[in-house]
């Protein structure tokens, strides 16, 4: 069966199900990775109701022959591991891979010997090996890992240790997966004076005594007043049972039983996980719950009674007072306790850490190639008899136990018969012994010699019918002593067949030798690469010092530019040169020379006359031609904002993602500009990448009362503002950026209000490889923080729901001069000229949001309605697309204050964006926009704007279709639409945000 159309089949195995915490967290991890890859997995558990219960998937009795054979010939892959299953610490012999039935360790390589026998690819994954004492069990491991498809270890002692016993072929070396497990590292400790010590520890009998050091470590170093017990049982096995580690913590309780105790105990691991991040210290003598408690930079004292443990140990750098052996003295305990419970914090480098997590994904690359490698392969899912059999041999297990127990039945049979021929025997000797007596005694009685006579011969009856049956069981036992030659002579022809696949193996070897000489060719020509690489970045180097060299020297002509720009002088011959300028320049330059005139005279003019030639400045900049030929006043390096600020009526800090711009529909800029018209002084922070990146607009005015500054200035001077004494000032952020987050301190020590404006859904922008700054932990902060929280949609405040209650919705705007006093509801004439029905939309076009596939096949099935697409950031693909579709137009850019020559004509907006959670939480500024037009929305992907009136919000082609058709019936209420309009203005939209910064909110909880 080819596994190409559907999921591919994996089966798996490992000691999963038996309570173990760190076998189950493989096993989660495991299940996830295999999903992220289009796989099925099945497992083969000792414990199937359990591995059902906890994990949600199909499991199969592992010592069920019938069903694990079954399971197997409908695998793709077989996936054995991982954790430290090979090892002699419990029994590990060759006899029990003869027996399918519960054995010892060596039933672990019972089904990869299944896998191999019937043609299932085998992946030995992220196993730990050793130790091997004895040729049994190393014989057994060499043979399992030479026959596997794939094969990775989780340390490089594992992997001498396969090299050491003949294994040939490569294995991969990486850390355990459970490093690659995500954790919450941001979970809730202790609150008070008590902490919590969670204690995960095993039985050991290896080393009596040591139970004896720990409860005298604890009782020298912690306080039953100042230190909680949790004890974290990681196996969880029956009652009584040695690996049960609840055994040995009752038992621990009882010899401890000042101290306040507390017992934590899941089969989810990811309850036990959360139980881990909850403590304030840990002591581990489990190998994965000491890597979670490096993972979750918990402080912890390692109880390394494995290798495994110590190698952790030393691949961390977890310093060495924090490990100890089981055997340590009493003294080594006490010390150790005491260094956990007097640090507070993890004494090991959080990068190592984070380079283990990485590392350990190796294993995920491997998984995936395996299931990769098995896609789409045509498998025969049959056994092979060509070598060893030993499905026949387990199947026939059963059999053997039988006749087992048949010859045992025929042994005792046999011996009870020869007592009775004895007894029979010892009866004869006595009857003859009487026949003599009789013959002696013939003259007193010959009627008494004949009885006797009689009875002699009855007996001897007896005797030869014992003697029949005797020989019928000898004959019986000879049979069965021939089968066993025959087994014998079998097991033989196996030991040949084995040899012919060892010396097949030493083949393989051989090719593989030729391989590892082909890759050093191959690193050989790479590390020529990189010589010419390292070369190239020489001269990179080179240029980069000649490019600060000639920066150097464009500062200095600059300096000297401003010292003759600032001279009374120059500003004397001012009038002078602009009445030259106005006579000689070209006729282009003198227009631009008079639009900056006329500029700086308006803005030199009282407030209410500008307000009232508003409108006409609007027209006018979006007519000129020169608009862009403008240069704004030059950086000003010198700006002292910080006397600015303090020198301020009433101060505003907008941080924004991009420099100011004035025509600029952003709710940052519009803001800026809101508040500097309510007598604010406005400090615009510019985001910066780096330290290093100069902006083109950095600590100057660029807008009637708005400075723009650079991120880093405000970063490294907000404490230096003095106490603010107005009510008034706010920092508004609008970015939840760490750099701008931190700062809430020193604002609000200042005496600003803050004030978070949730503006997009970071989160699932970083998702998709954008905002890279984001960080869930600082935003959380944000909003706990903030004095208001306002967000643009309410999934956004639903979102942040747990967190507080009192988030205000307030969603975008739009500007009517921007769009046009005159052009309010200009569409509502395409109604009533019954044309072709004409539908268009505006804004960026980039196929992340935008649904060109909805798009481009409505158009296909509406040829008789015209699309219109004005914007820019479409890919390639999409103008090729378009090319074939007539009815649809690509206008390209069309400046702000001539949309409404294109919109006069449609139907309908479209809002089409791709359905998901980018989407579902914003607030599009256009569809204010199209309202304002006169235009109802077919909108797709954002659920809260169906509150609007005139959109329609619609799932599927089908219904974007037919909402798109209906355009020509539905008559727009425009009323309704007024209503909305009143209330949606940027200024209504930040006149709401400036009453909840009134309300006082959190400041009030700091005092004066």
């Amino acid at each position: 069966m080819s596994t190409s159309d559907e999921h591919v089949r994996v089966l798996a195995t490992g000691w999963y199900g038996a309570g173990n915490v760190g076998d189950e967290l493989i096993l989660r991890i495991l299940a996830r990775w295999c999903e992220e890859a289009g796989a099925r997995v099945t497992t083969l558990s000792p414990f199937p109701r359990h591995t059902r219960s906890i994990h949600g998937l199909e499991a199969v009795d592992a010592f069920d022959f019938s069903a694990a054979a079954e399971s197997m010939l409908d695998a793709d892959l077989f996936v054995l591991g991982g954790g430290g299953l090979f090892q002699t610490h419990h029994g590990f012999t060759v006899p029990g891979l003869f027996d399918y039935a519960p054995g010892d360790i060596s039933a672990y390589a019972r089904p990869a010997l299944m896998a191999h026998q019937m043609g299932v690819p085998t992946l030995l994954w992220a196993q730990g090996v050793g130790p091997l004492n004895g040729d049994h069990p190393r014989e057994i491991v060499r043979d399992v890992f030479s026959k596997a498809s794939f094969a990775s270890v989780r340390d490089e002692v594992s992997n001498r240790t396969l090299r050491e016993i003949g294994v040939g072929h490569d294995v991969l070396v990486a850390p355990d997966p459970v490093w690659a497990f995500p954790v919450d590292r941001s979970g809730q400790r202790s609150i008070g004076a008590t902490r919590r010590l969670g204690l995960v520890l095993r039985e050991w009998s290896f080393q009596p005594g040591w139970e004896d050091a720990f409860v005298a470590a604890i009782r020298s170093a912690a306080s039953p007043q100042n230190e909680r017990l949790v004890w974290i049982p990681f196996q969880v096995g029956e009652e009584g049972a040695s690996s049960a580690d609840m055994v040995l913590a009752r038992s621990l309780m009882a010899r401890l039983g000042e101290y306040e105790h507390e017992v934590a105990a899941s089969p989810d691991p990811d309850d036990m996980v959360a139980v881990l991040a909850g403590c304030d210290r840990l002591v581990c003598m489990r190998l994965h719950a000491q890597i979670l408690a490096l993972k979750l930079g918990r402080p912890a004292l390692c109880i390394e009674y494995d290798p495994k443990m110590s190698r952790v140990s030393e691949m961390s750098g977890l310093p060495e007072s924090l490990r100890l052996m089981p055997s340590a003295p009493p003294e080594a305990w006490r010390n150790g306790m005491r260094t956990l419970l007097e640090t507070d914090r993890p004494l090991v480098s959080m990068e190592r850490i984070f380079e283990l997590e990485a590392a350990a994904l190796a294993h995920k690359v491997l998984l995936h190639s395996a299931i990769d490698s098995v896609r789409g392969r045509e498998s025969s899912r049959r056994w092979s008899s060509d070598r060893f059999d030993w499905v026949g041999t387990w199947s026939d297990s059963t059999a053997q136990r039988a006749f087992a127990r048949r010859e045992a039945a025929l042994v005792a049979q046999l011996a009870r018969s020869e007592g009775q021929v004895t007894a029979l025997a010892g009866a004869m000797r006595q009857h003859e012994l009487a026949v003599s007596t009789a013959e002696r005694a013939v003259a007193l009685s010959e009627g008494m010699v004949a009885a006797k006579e009689a009875e002699l011969t009855a007996l001897r009856a007896q005797v030869a019918t014992g003697a029949e049956r005797l020989h019928a069981l000898q004959a019986d036992v000879d049979a069965c002593r021939a089968d066993v030659a025959g087994l014998r002579e079998e097991l033989d022809r196996k030991d040949r067949q084995q040899l012919a696949l060892r010396q097949e193996r030493e083949a393989y070897s051989s090719e593989c030798l030729e391989l590892r000489k082909e890759i050093e060719s191959r690193i050989t020509v790479t590390n020529a690469l990189m010589s010419e690489v390292s070369q190239l970045r020489a001269d990179h180097d080179v240029a980069g010092r000649e490019r600060d060299r000639m920066q150097g020297l464009l500062a200095e002509r600059s300096a000297e530019l401003d010292k003759v720009v600032g001279s009374w002088t120059w500003r004397l011959t001012h009038p002078i040169r602009l009445g030259r300028a106005l006579l000689v320049l070209p006729a282009h330059e003198r227009r631009a020379l008079a639009y900056s005139a006329m500029r700086s005279a308006f803005w030199a003019m009282p407030q209410p006359l500008r307000l009232k030639l508003d409108s006409l400045r609007h027209r006018f900049v979006q007519r000129a031609k020169v608009a862009e030929e403008v240069e704004l006043p030059a950086s000003d390096a010198g700006l002292d904002w910080i006397a600015l600020v303090d020198a301020a009526g009433k101060v505003a800090i907008v941080p924004s993602a991009f420099e100011f711009e004035e025509l600029a529909n952003q709710r940052p800029i519009n803001l800026a500009k809101y508040l500097a018209g309510r007598g604010y002084t406005v400090l615009f922070a510019a985001w910066q990448w780096s330290r290093d990146e100069r902006l083109s607009k950095s600590n100057q005015q660029v807008h009637p009362g708005i400075w723009q500054i650079d991120l880093y200035s405000l970063i490294d001077n907000v404490g230096k503002l003095a106490r603010r004494q107005d009510p008034s000032s706010i920092y508004v952020l609008t970015l939840p950026a760490p750099e701008l987050v931190n700062l809430h301190q020193a604002v609000r020590r200042s005496g600003f209000a803050v004030v978070y404006d949730i503006l997009d859904e970071w989160e699932a922008f970083n998702a998709v490889g954008q905002a890279p700054w984001y960080s869930k932990a600082h935003e959380h902060e944000a909003v706990m923080a903030a004095d208001v929280v306002a967000a643009v949609s309410p999934p956004l405040t639903a979102k942040f729901g747990h967190l507080r209650g009192d988030m205000h919705v307030i969603g975008n705007g739009y500007t009517p001069a921007v769009l046009g006093l005159d052009n309010k509801f200009c569409a509502a004439g395409a109604r009533n000229d019954g044309k072709q029905l004409r539908i268009g939309y505006f804004g960026h076009l980039t196929d992340a949001w935008f649904d060109w596939g909805l798009v481009l096949d409505a158009a296909r099935q509406l040829p008789d309605c015209r699309f219109e697409i004005i914007g820019y950031g479409e890919p390639q693909w999409v103008r090729d697309a378009a090319s074939q579709v007539p009815n649809l137009t690509l206008l390209g850019k069309v400046p702000p204050s001539d949309l409404w020559k294109h919109a006069r004509h449609w139907h309908a907006g479209l809002a089409p964006f791709r359905p998901g959670p980018l989407a579902v939480a914003i607030d599009p500024i256009k569809v204010y926009e199209y309202i304002y037009l006169g235009l109802p929305t077919v909108c797709t992907g954002i659920p809260h704007l169906a509150d609007l009136p005139g959109v329609s919000v619609v799932e599927g082609l089908g219904a974007f279709v037919e909402a798109c058709q209906a355009q020509l019936e539905i008559q727009p209420d425009y009323e309704a639409m007024e209503r909305c309009l009143e209330q949606t203005t940027w200024e209504a939209r930040f006149d709401s945000m400036l009453r909840l910064v009134d309300a006082d909110g959190l400041r009030g909880m700091y005092g004066s």
